[in-house]
C-alpha cells in the first residue's frame, strides 16, 4: 500500500455519497469497480482509519454549500457505504482464529 493508495481512500469514501449524485459523475459507482472497492474496504479496516470517516458530516458539507448545484440544500440519506464497511471491519474484528484463517476470511471479503 502506498501514500496514493490512502489519498485515493478520501475520494473513494465520498464518491457514491456525494460524487455519484451531486456533480452527475453517475455512471456507475465505485462500489460497482470491484478493486477500487477492495481497496476502500482494505484502507478503512486499517487501525483508527474507521474512526475518522463521518459520511454525514461529509454529505452535509458537500450538499449544503454548493448551492449552484443544489439550490435547495437537500442532503439525501443513502447510499449507507457505512453499513457496507462496518461490516467488513466487524467480520475482522470478531474473528478469534489465526493469522492464515484470517489472511483466507480478509481475501474472501476482498480486503487483502
Amino acid at each position: 500500500m502506498t501514500v496514493v493508495d490512502i489519498q485515493m481512500f478520501t475520494s473513494l469514501v465520498r464518491f457514491d455519497v456525494v460524487y455519484h449524485t451531486l456533480f452527475k459523475c453517475n455512471w456507475k459507482r465505485a462500489f460497482d469497480y470491484r478493486q477500487l472497492w477492495s481497496l476502500v474496504r482494505r484502507i478503512y479496516c486499517l487501525p483508527g482509519v474507521a474512526d475518522t470517516v463521518r459520511v454525514d458530516d461529509i454529505a452535509t458539507h458537500y450538499y449544503k454549500s454548493l448551492p449552484d448545484l443544489n439550490p435547495r440544500g437537500i442532503v439525501p440519506c443513502g447510499p449507507d457505504i457505512l453499513a457496507i464497511l462496518r461490516g467488513a471491519r466487524r467480520l475482522l474484528d470478531s474473528a478469534q482464529h489465526s493469522e492464515s484463517t484470517m489472511r483466507n476470511l480478509a481475501r474472501g471479503l476482498g480486503i487483502w
